[in-house]
């Protein structure tokens, strides 16, 4: 062949690879690449127990604003199944206004009928519901006096540990006459131990 025709097909071949360089091979799947159409990895959230959370019945300590109020109190919780359960609540409310030497003390209570989710992911529980029940007064200018109150509530409440747990709930809450001082917004705070789901 001759040297010029050499010359020539050397030369359009040069051109020809510097007009449509190769590719590079895509990574292989081995290398880290996801294939296009397939899923991505899922992130998965792991927790140090695998037992369920939060199962039978639980006792809280809580305390929080209730209306001009504080409260402290008790909760005991029976669940009918995982969506419903009743609440016992023992409080002592604490007049917050006024002088101190006139600030009143109530002790009662409210049953509740509570509506919840199963614990999501076995971390979170949401629910919420409410109640009433009577109230006495202990100290302050309405001492002896009985009155009636009622609220409801949501709350969140968020597991440690499978028997363990922190809530906190936002509502209202109402009195009766000569009790006024505790109707308002409810901010309450607690943590609760569910004994019976305990290794």
């Amino acid at each position: 062949m001759p040297k010029t025709t050499v010359a020539v097909i050397s030369a359009f071949l040069f051109f020809a690879g510097a007009a449509h360089p190769q590719e590079p091979a895509p990574p292989s799947p081995s290398e880290g690449a996801v294939v296009p159409g397939s899923a991505p990895p899922s992130l998965a959230l792991t927790l140090p127990w695998t037992e369920p959370s939060g199962r039978g019945v639980s006792f809280s300590y809580e305390n929080g604003a209730f209306g001009v109020d504080w409260e402290q109190g008790l909760k005991i919780q029976f669940p009918f199944n995982p969506f419903f359960a009743l609440n016992i609540r023992p409080m002592l409310l604490m007049e917050l206004s006024g002088l101190v030497p006139n600030n009143a003390i109530s002790l009662g209570g409210r049953i509740e009928l509570i509506g919840r989710t199963p614990v999501l992911l076995n971390l979170i529980r949401i629910y919420g519901g409410g109640g009433g029940g009577p109230f006495v007064d202990l100290t302050g200018p309405r001492k002896g006096q009985v009155s009636s109150e009622g609220g409801g509530q949501f709350g969140f409440e968020f597991f440690l540990q499978p028997h363990f747990s922190f809530y906190t709930e936002i509502g209202g809450n109402g009195c009766g006459a000569g009790a006024g001082l505790c109707s308002g917004a409810t901010v309450v705070a607690g943590m609760s131990i569910y004994p019976w789901s305990l290794p």
